[in-house]
This record gives C-alpha cells, sequence and structure tokens, in this order.
C-alpha cells in the first residue's frame, strides 16, 4: 500500500510541475527538467581548526540560465538552500587503546 501511495504522489508532483512549467511555455520533458536541475549542486567544505574542532560549511552553487527560467516559472528561489555552518566539537573521550582493553579485561 506504501509503494502505490509514493507512486502516486510522484507522479502528482511530476506532473504538477511539468503543468506550471507548461504554462509559462516551457515545454520539457521529465528527463529533460531532471538533466537542468541536476547542473545546480551543493557544495560542502570541512575544515579541521587549531582546537581540532571540525567546521563544515554547506552552500548552493549558481544555477545556470535554464534552471533560473525554471525557478522563475515555477516560483522557487533560485538557492533554494542557505548558507548552513556547522561546527563539531572535538571529542573529549577516545577509544582506549588495544592494550589497555587486554589490560583491563586480564
Amino acid at each position: 500500500m506504501a509503494d502505490l501511495l509514493l507512486s502516486l504522489l510522484g507522479y502528482w508532483i511530476v506532473n504538477t510541475i511539468r503543468h506550471q512549467l507548461k504554462i509559462k511555455k516551457i515545454n520539457h520533458d521529465w528527463k529533460v527538467v531532471l538533466r537542468i536541475s541536476n547542473t545546480q549542486k551543493l557544495v560542502t567544505t570541512s575544515i579541521v581548526d587549531d582546537q581540532e574542532n571540525t567546521i563544515t560549511i554547506k552552500k548552493c552553487c549558481e544555477p545556470n540560465s535554464k534552471l533560473q527560467d525554471n525557478f522563475h516559472a515555477l516560483k522557487y528561489k533560485s538557492k533554494p538552500c542557505r548558507i548552513k555552518k556547522f561546527v563539531v566539537p572535538k571529542p573529549e573521550h577516545t577509544k582506549p587503546e588495544m592494550e589497555q582493553i587486554k589490560y583491563l579485561t586480564g
């Protein structure tokens, strides 16, 4: 039942997007829409600072002109994601060495 529901949901989404594009005179089939959409990527950069904290930054690249036209026709933002920055502090506890485990287990 879940497979049927997901299939219907996917069909509805695809046809809604294609219908909205056709209203704006963009007559691409679904494979072309996907190929154009795959030109925008999410870039992830990670670095480790001097205190051994991991800093990760995620950012969308600039869309090309065809993708920008599609976004404008669908009334979407040209950059669907904002810049996100994560700081993961250094773990305080590390795993014990194998020798220490053998010593503790006797």
